[in-house]
């Protein structure tokens, strides 16, 4: 098995037991004992477990950065719903990172640079749908103070905090509970709404 095989599959490894157990209570050799591999081979990919967590967090990115091109191309609210359902199932399937983020980010400076860098051009992708959505009047600008920014902070907020808020604990919850989160975010816009 190569190097990034190898890899990938610690990372794969580190994800699980992060969401079912959390950060501190999993140690590297924890990690190496489920994937059936030494600690010393676990090491030589990864030093330390702020190493894993980044390679994790460097994986969210990438997962969450190959999407936003197109949404500009379809600006609808039921492409915002599908926007909402794509986001909501990434925060689920990395649900530690997004459950542990204030202590991550305090503990791994690099992770507070990167989280805060990405969530900044996620959210000015964010207001560029929305200034699409009242360009082709499906919305109507907020009037002042309330700005298209400010919307986007609510809306970031409730997706990123939903699923923690309700304690979701099963697979078989989820998916109400995403329907029931996006019924908030659509709170947030729908008095500017045109239909």
């Amino acid at each position: 098995m190569g190097t990034r095989d190898t890899q990938q599959r610690i990372i794969d490894c580190a994800i699980e037991l992060f969401n079912e157990l959390g950060v501190k209570a999993v140690s590297l050799k924890r990690v190496a004992e489920s994937l059936g591999i030494s600690a010393g081979n676990l090491h030589y990919h990864f030093r330390t477990k702020e190493d894993v967590v980044l390679a994790i967090f460097d994986r969210i990115r990438n997962d969450s950065s190959q999407v936003s091109a197109d949404d500009l191309q379809t600006p609808t609210v039921a492409h915002m719903h599908f926007m909402f359902e794509r986001y909501a199932s990434l925060v689920w399937r990395y649900r530690f990172f997004f459950r542990e983020l204030s202590a991550l980010t305090d503990a791994i400076p690099s992770v507070r640079r990167r989280y805060f860098e990405n969530r900044r051009e996620h959210m000015a992708s964010l207001e560029q749908f929305f200034e699409k959505l009242i360009e082709v009047g499906v919305m109507r600008r907020p009037t002042p103070p309330t700005t298209v920014a400010t919307l986007v902070t609510l809306s970031w907020m409730v997706s990123d905090n939903w699923l923690f808020y309700q304690d979701a604990d099963s697979d078989g919850k989820h998916k109400e509970l995403v329907e029931r989160g996006f019924d908030l975010v659509m709170a947030i816009f729908q008095p500017y709404l045109c239909s």
